[in-house]
C-alpha cells in the first residue's frame, strides 16, 4: 500500500499524471484535473481539514490556488471559478464563453486563439495552463518542504492525501473464478 502525502500527491497526480494525459492527447481530461487541482493547491493554506466542506470554502480555495499562478488568471478568477472549475466539476463541461483547446489540436484556430473573437469567448490552451499550473504546484511543494514555512498549517504538511492499495487478482483453483485481494 502506498500513501501519498501532499508533496508526493502533487508531484504524482497533479503534475506527472496530467502531463501524461496531455502527451497522450487527453487534453479535456487534463483541463478537468487542472480545474480541481487549482482548488486542491489552495486547500493547503487554510486551517480546515482537506475534506471539510462549508459554503464558499471551495471557491476560496480555488481563488487561493489561482493566486499562486500568473496574474493573468487572477484578474479573471471569478470567471474561471464559475465557467471552468464549476462547469467541469459539476457537469463535465465548461460553461458560457469559454473554449478549451491545445496547440496540438487540429481544431485550434490560431487567429482566434491569439486575438480572441467578437463573441467575447475566452480561450484556454491546455499547454499554457498546464505550464502555469506546474509553476503553482512547485510553489506549494517548496512551501511544504520548507520547515520554516508557516503559510501551510503544520498538520497539513504531512497529511495523507491519497492511499493507493495494490490489488492482486488470482484464480481460485476450486471454482475457476478470479478473486481479488488487497495489500
Amino acid at each position: 500500500m502506498e500513501k501519498l502525502e501532499g508533496e508526493q500527491f502533487i508531484q504524482t497526480v497533479l503534475i506527472s499524471n496530467v502531463h501524461d494525459l496531455i502527451e497522450k492527447g487527453f487534453d479535456y481530461l487534463a483541463f478537468v484535473i487542472i480545474g480541481q487541482g487549482i482548488e486542491t493547491l489552495g486547500s493547503f493554506f487554510d486551517n480546515k481539514p482537506f475534506d471539510h466542506y462549508e459554503i464558499g470554502l471551495p471557491k476560496k480555495r480555488f481563488l487561493k490556488g489561482l493566486s499562486l499562478m500568473e496574474s493573468k488568471y487572477q484578474v479573471i478568477g471569478e470567471f474561471l471559478w464559475e465557467n471552468l472549475r464549476c462547469g467541469l466539476a459539476h457537469q463535465l463541461k465548461p460553461k458560457k464563453k469559454i473554449s478549451l483547446t491545445s496547440y496540438k489540436s487540429s481544431a485550434t484556430d490560431l487567429q482566434n486563439l491569439y486575438k480572441g473573437d467578437k463573441s467575447g469567448t475566452t480561450y484556454l490552451v491546455v499547454d499554457v495552463l498546464f505550464r502555469d499550473f506546474v509553476n503553482a504546484c512547485q510553489k506549494v511543494i517548496e512551501k511544504l518542504t520548507d520547515p520554516t514555512n508557516t503559510e501551510i498549517p503544520s498538520d497539513k504538511k504531512h497529511a495523507i492525501h491519497l492511499t493507493v492499495r495494490k490489488v492482486i487478482f488470482t484464480v481460485n483453483p476450486d471454482t475457476g473464478l478470479i478473486e481479488e485481494t488487497f495489500e
